[in-house]
Parts: C-alpha cells; sequence; structure tokens
C-alpha cells in the first residue's frame, strides 16, 4: 500500500485559504444579519420625530407603540456586536502569524478603537447605549465590515 495522499483542500497550501475563507464567510454573516436586523427594525418601528411634522398617522402611530428602533439598537443587536467585534480580534493573530500580510499597527489600533468604544463605553454605561450615535455608529462598522 502506497502513501494515503489527502484530498486537495486537506492540503497544507489550502489549509491556510479554506480557514480564511470560513473565517470571513463568519464574520460576513455576523455583520450582514446585524445590518439587515437595524434595517428591518427601522422600516418596522421607524424612528420617534413626534406627531407635528406631517406625517400623522404613520408616525402618531408608532409613538403609540412607544419604540424607537435607533434608540433600542444596542439592546437588539448588542451581543451579536459584541461577538462579531471579539471574533476579529482573531485577524491580529492572522497578521502576526503571517497568515495574512497587512501591517499589524493599523489594524491593531482600529481594533483597539472599536474595542474600547464597544466595550468600555457603550457596554458599561446605560445612557450611552440609547444614543442615536450607537446606531449611527453600527452602521457604518458594519457597511465597512461587510465590505471588507
Amino acid at each position: 500500500m502506497g502513501p494515503v495522499s489527502l484530498p486537495a483542500w486537506l492540503q497544507p497550501r489550502y489549509r491556510k485559504n479554506a480557514y480564511l475563507f470560513i473565517y470571513y464567510l463568519i464574520q460576513f454573516c455576523g455583520h450582514s444579519w446585524i445590518f439587515t436586523n437595524m434595517t428591518v427594525r427601522f422600516f418596522s418601528f421607524g424612528k420617534d420625530l413626534g406627531c407635528d411634522l406631517g406625517f400623522t398617522y404613520y408616525i402618531c402611530f408608532f409613538n403609540s407603540l412607544d419604540t424607537d428602533s435607533m434608540v433600542d439598537t444596542f439592546y437588539a443587536i448588542g451581543l451579536v456586536m459584541r461577538l462579531c467585534q471579539s471574533i476579529s480580534l482573531l485577524e491580529l493573530l492572522h497578521i502576526y502569524v503571517g497568515i495574512e500580510s497587512n501591517h499589524l499597527l493599523p489594524r491593531f489600533l482600529q481594533l483597539t478603537e472599536r474595542i474600547i468604544i464597544l466595550f468600555v463605553v457603550i457596554t458599561s454605561q446605560e445612557e450611552v447605549q440609547e444614543k442615536y450615535v450607537v446606531c449611527v455608529l453600527f452602521i457604518f462598522w458594519n457597511l465597512l465590515d461587510m465590505v471588507r
């Protein structure tokens, strides 16, 4: 019996590509879910604009429900956002080990900024979680990560 050859996708030169494909697929699915959830919530619940802006029936109906999709963004998708940002820390390991050929310092600064804002500022302070800037920040982060 001769040596057993591995399937092509298990050979060493393909493992790195398969791993990176799975990693980026998971990240893409997570950020796509967050972005889709935020978009659906915005179109379903709307933004609380008050009843005096001309859209009286539509806006007043949603005001009576006392919901605002932008205010409770963190409560709806915060856990998945924290999970995606935590997983993104693996990118530093990818660069350090040599799986990816990016520069370490810019990626380190970007991830550090996101982790500090998400975990230290937003997660730890309840009054910040209800701000509109959290929704806008999450939209921009997800758009950038889905394109990347």
